[in-house]
């Protein structure tokens, strides 16, 4: 399987966008076309991830995320309350959306897709259309880490696969602080590479793809019933891409630790394997703020995580997961 199958392979079935859900009596997300008048149960035209017999799938939140994409329900047929093909999105006032994609990346067009949501109060109905925005393509990919008995970065090989390491907790990365103290702190460097996107018209250079710049990059975890490795004094950077996260981007998770990291100094530029970043984490100092502890033979499971500063019910991000064991 070559990097582009495997790029879509993982989009179609994790790829999601989220759609805030404007107040009103009704919501409904029309994705264009119109209704086969040869086949009643069909549909002609419009973005095949939205419509009547296409891609997608949806579930509002707060609503728990079904882990099996294919266990999503149909999205319009599952949420088209009045038959006209247009999925509802919800009555009330307001909140968000989740529509799995399950499909290519070629059929999501970041710049181009116009999606329209046609909200009715007190019998009167009106459109506000939106053109879709970027769309991660790719997650942000980790290309080493390097504890600090390492005398060279640990590079990571892809595709990776269930039981490489990394992979999941038997097969965690293994880390170190080179002590047989288990108090002693695990500091590792990360070095990855951006969430990439495809070229839409008035890009710079050529090529498929681009590096998505500006992002904000941190570290999560689930670890003591937390989420967020923080915080900020936890992190430290020598790029000069890199500077400090505005707090409102991290946010703070359910235990009431803020989140730690750096916001990406770079524009979009064309995709370059040259083109990394780089950070280090106390692993040690995120897990005591949640009260627990990292000892020898503690398995972590972690997100890189990169998040846009667009101000939605839900900011985007794209995140890679991987496990690291203390040895």
């Amino acid at each position: 399987m070559n990097l582009t199958d495997w790029i879509n392979l993982n989009f179609s079935q994790m790829a999601r966008l989220g759609i805030g859900i404007l107040p009103g009596d009704q919501a409904e997300l029309d994705c264009g076309g119109s209704a086969d008048p040869n086949n009643p149960d069909g549909w002609i035209g419009g973005l095949s991830y939205c419509v009547r017999g296409g891609t997608g799938g949806h579930f509002v939140v707060p609503d728990p995320t079904p882990n099996d994409p294919s266990d999503w329900p149909p999205f319009p047929e599952s949420y088209d309350s009045d038959g006209d093909g247009f999925g509802t999105l919800q009555a009330g006032s307001g909140g968000g959306m989740f529509l799995i994609v399950g499909t290519t990346t070629d059929k999501v067009r970041g710049g181009e897709d116009v999606l329209v949501e046609r909200v009715t109060t007190n019998g009167v109905e009106t459109a506000y259309p939106a053109t879709l925005q970027y769309v991660f393509n790719t997650i942000p990919a980790l290309v080493s880490y390097q504890d600090g008995t390492m005398s060279s970065p640990h590079v990571v090989p892809y595709p990776v696969e269930f039981g490489h390491p990394g992979s999941r907790s038997e097969d965690g990365f293994p880390v170190s602080d080179g002590s047989e103290d288990a108090d002693s702190d695990v500091e590792l460097t990360f070095s990855f590479w951006r969430p990439q996107r495809q070229r839409i018209p008035g890009d710079p250079g050529e090529g498929e793809w681009m590096d998505i710049g500006g992002l904000t990059y941190t570290l999560r975890g689930f670890f003591a019933g937390g989420q967020f490795c923080g915080p900020q004094t936890a992190y430290s950077t020598q790029d000069p891409s890199l500077i400090p996260a505005p707090p409102e981007i991290l946010g703070t998770d359910q235990k009431g630790v803020p989140g730690g990291g750096f916001t990406d100094r770079a524009p979009d530029r064309p995709a370059d394997r040259a083109n990394t970043l780089s950070f280090t984490v106390n692993l040690s100092e995120c897990v005591r703020a949640q009260g627990a502890s990292f000892n020898p033979g503690d398995s972590l499971p972690l997100q890189l995580t990169a998040i846009s500063a667009a101000p939605n019910f839900v900011r985007d991000q794209s995140e890679q997961q991987f496990h690291v064991e203390r040895r």
